[in-house]
């Protein structure tokens, strides 16, 4: 469903470009104060449930983006002009945001792909192979074992006018939650 509340980790804080002028303040502080008021829509990763002290660190399946999304933007482009995440428990009354905590996230990763695009699941052949750069996470070269299969995007030939795949993520730390 698609929304138009405030941002969900606060202001949008941009840091001053050296040697311009109030850059900062010529962007919104809010995704809805963008021309066009754009809205926002939810996704959900699979579950992920870890213990106290472990680690989590893998690449996760796709997820399909809500299907009245699909049927917006079939054959068009989507401007994404903010990404932002929440570490959750749903429950019966609706999502609880989990304290960092209880749940800490150094590092997220995601790719939104367009209909002429796929993921594929293969086996890298190693840390140095072309397709883990930048399609994995954060060190996922470094992290790399014989037999891994991770999840890579398939472009098509013919690129056209419109990228077909966008990579999200980053973050150092919790801070991406205004934790």
């Amino acid at each position: 469903a698609l929304g138009s509340e405030s941002n969900l980790n606060g202001d949008y804080v941009l840091s001053e470009t050296p040697g311009a002028r109030q850059t900062a303040q010529k962007f919104p502080k809010h995704f809805s104060d963008y021309p066009r008021k754009p809205m926002y829509f939810d996704v959900y990763s699979p579950t992920i449930k870890t213990l106290y002290s472990q680690v989590f660190w893998k690449s996760l399946p796709p997820v399909d983006l809500p299907e009245d999304i699909v049927k917006r933007f079939d054959g068009k482009g989507m401007a994404v002009v903010g990404f932002e995440i929440d570490q959750v428990r749903r429950t019966d009354k609706g999502d609880v945001s989990v304290p960092i905590t209880v749940a800490y996230n150094h590092h997220f990763e995601s790719t939104m792909i367009g209909k002429a695009a796929s993921f594929e699941r293969e086996e890298l052949q190693g840390p140095n192979d072309p397709r883990a750069h930048g399609a994995h996470g954060h060190g996922a070269p470094l992290n790399w074992r014989p037999g891994d299969e991770h999840w890579v995007v398939r472009e098509p030939e013919k690129a056209g006018d419109l990228p077909h795949s966008q990579a999200f993520g980053g973050a150092n730390g919790g801070e991406f939650r205004k934790s």
